[in-house]
């Protein structure tokens, strides 16, 4: 998982944890929590207009109770205890839940912030991955499809440590597997066999959803393979650019969701 991510959902998690974490605030407690959280909403890059809406949640306000005012800073009420042990601001339930005792519009920005964020969050992971985690959710739905998900695992590692010999090892794993899915091709044994029965069969393409033109790419993509597997005692004085290896793993990723997409054989 990329470094920056991984550090700003720790962050939200304290945040969470930490308005949940106590019965009672001090003003100066509050006041800090709030500007952390707007900071990091502008940090993160979230709306302004959900911005502005969290800062009118907390809002100062004045009840006034008799002779005696019970200031409010947003959906904390400051309490009075005479014997100033749980004299503060407090809140009855858990602070992120609609059910406060309170209209839910005061603190509909507050939910509709933290949402957002972590929304923001997941995507930007999800877009830095090489492996869609919907490949993954998709083939868990069958328990034959077991070595493929763990290829996949093991290429989203390999690509998170910028392992490229892991990284091809583990792709070429993969591309074996989702051509062994077709009982012919199974039968030819080496990879190089089994692409050119597919590329010369137009039956089994259809079955994959696939084009000639992709498992042209794939036939290409041999040089990588050979290097990495069939002539990896080559005395290479550097590794193989991991764009290059990126680039490989990429290319049998997409042809295993082009398969789950349009093709019928994983249907």
């Amino acid at each position: 998982m990329n470094l920056r991510i991984e550090q700003l959902k720790n962050q939200l998690k304290k945040l969470e944890d930490y308005i949940n974490s106590k019965a009672v605030f001090q003003k100066q407690e509050l006041l800090l929590w709030i500007a952390t959280t707007i900071a990091f909403l502008s940090e993160v890059g979230i709306n302004s207009e959900i911005v502005n809406g969290f800062m009118r949640t907390f809002e100062f306000k004045n009840l006034r109770c008799g002779l005696r005012g019970k200031p409010e800073i947003g959906p904390f009420v400051y309490d009075f205890d005479i014997n100033d042990r749980e004299s503060g601001y407090k809140l009855e339930n858990n602070f992120f839940s609609f059910d406060t005792g309170k209209p839910s519009q005061d603190i509909y920005y507050v939910r509709v912030a933290f949402t957002a964020i972590r929304a923001k969050l997941n995507r930007e992971q999800e877009e830095e991955r090489l492996v869609p985690k919907f490949i993954i959710d998709c083939l868990s739905n069958n328990g034959k499809y077991g070595h493929i998900i763990s290829s996949l695992e093991l290429i989203e590692q390999s690509y998170s440590n910028k392992d490229t010999d892991g990284l091809v090892k583990n792709s070429i794993t993969l591309l074996g597997s989702i051509l062994d899915l077709d009982d012919q091709l199974k039968d030819k044994g080496s990879l190089s066999r089994k692409l050119s029965m597919l590329n010369n069969n137009k039956v089994i393409c259809a079955k994959f959803g696939i084009e000639k033109e992709y498992i042209f790419a794939l036939n290409n993509s041999r040089i990588v393979r050979n290097i990495k597997s069939a002539h990896k005692n080559l005395p290479l004085k550097y590794d193989m650019p991991f764009v290059i290896t990126s680039g490989f793993a990429y290319l049998i990723v997409m042809f295993l969701e082009i398969t789950i997409a349009t093709g019928e054989i994983l249907k």
